[in-house]
């Protein structure tokens, strides 16, 4: 279930329709990585990546980032330390 006692499925999809319909600016969602939500956005461009999480307790997740159409990023969303070190270039 995604993010437990906060949005409906209905939620989601009336977000991703006013998001979809930005026209004049780019945008990047990020969520917690369900298959609902790469559905919901399953026209655009996705990126999944893992990502450590500290807040309250440490523990490992997974995102997904959306991207608008025409939008310039990064090869690669997110990188540890180790994995900058093991690429020996200071960036993965």
């Amino acid at each position: 279930m995604l993010y437990e006692n906060h949005y409906t499925h209905d939620d989601h999809v009336m977000l991703a329709h006013t998001v979809k319909n930005i026209s004049d600016k780019k945008w990047i969602v990020s969520y917690d990585n369900v298959q609902a939500i790469a559905d919901i956005y399953n026209e655009f461009d996705q990126q999944v990546f893992d990502i450590n999480y500290s807040a309250r307790s440490y523990a490992r997740g997974s995102e997904i980032m959306i991207f608008s159409e025409n939008i310039q990023r990064p090869t690669q969303i997110y990188c540890t330390l180790k994995e900058r070190q093991l690429a020996n270039a200071g960036a993965c």
